[in-house]
């Protein structure tokens, strides 16, 4: 069975500067792509063994688990044919970096989760589990929670209205991964907790010395971070 990798967006846009016909453009060619995968995926889908379950990642790291899980389920021998499809819904937000530069970005629209239709078994489990910067799965209870096609169906309409409506202006949100680029904690990175939009200033917890140290920041104190940071 071949396994498909559903992301919305491309790889290696974050932080190009936004070109106007290029929104539009993409959410089409998104659309289109979604339909295709649909249908080279309606045998797994009739497949009673799959079913939708969710892996909880440390936040920011949603593409490389992503990334990840997709080698393995080519690779290792315990993974064969067991996950068809990999699900990463993301929105397009524009954003400004510190020097006023506005840029796009793929944002996840449920940050520090990743979907997978998967045969449920130990081996699929473990293997999934040991990936770098994957928490665990998501259960409901002692039990693996199962997500229904309808519910995914919703997240993916959800994220489609987004894409038809266009870019949506937001400077930072809770989850995201921002570095700091002025002031005492510079040039460590965090997550944002918390952000007080009239103020312009946002709260971050920032590991230092294997310690998380929570920090408020005004907006223009901090980046979008790359993945790595």
């Amino acid at each position: 069975m071949e396994r498909s990798v559903l992301t919305s967006g491309n790889e290696g846009e974050e932080g190009r500067e936004v070109q106007p016909d290029e929104i539009a453009a993409s959410a089409s060619s998104q659309e289109e792509a979604a339909q295709e995968d649909a249908t080279s995926e309606s045998a797994a889908e009739e497949d009673d063994r799959f079913r939708w379950y969710a892996v909880h990642t440390y936040s920011g790291y949603e593409k490389s688990v992503n990334k990840a899980i997709a080698f393995l389920s080519e690779t290792h021998k315990d993974l064969a044919g067991k996950i068809a499809r990999i699900y990463v819904p993301t929105e397009q937000v524009k954003t400004r970096r510190a020097d006023g530069r506005e840029m796009r970005r793929e944002r996840a629209l449920f940050p520090g989760y990743v979907f997978l239709w998967m045969e449920l078994t130990p081996d699929v489990v473990k293997v999934c589990t040991d990936v770098p910067k994957v928490i665990g799965f998501v259960k409901s209870g002692d039990e693996l929670q199962m997500f229904t096609n309808e519910e995914i169906a919703a997240i993916e309409e959800g994220k489609k209205q987004r894409q038809r409506a266009g870019a949506r202006e937001v400077p930072f949100a809770v989850g995201d991964r921002v570095k700091i680029v002025e002031g005492l904690f510079a040039p460590f990175s965090g997550d944002v907790e918390d952000v007080s939009a009239d103020k312009k200033r946002l709260k971050v917890t920032v590991g230092i010395f294997g310690r998380p140290i929570p920090v408020e920041l005004s907006f223009d104190q901090v980046e979008l971070a790359d993945e790595e940071d």
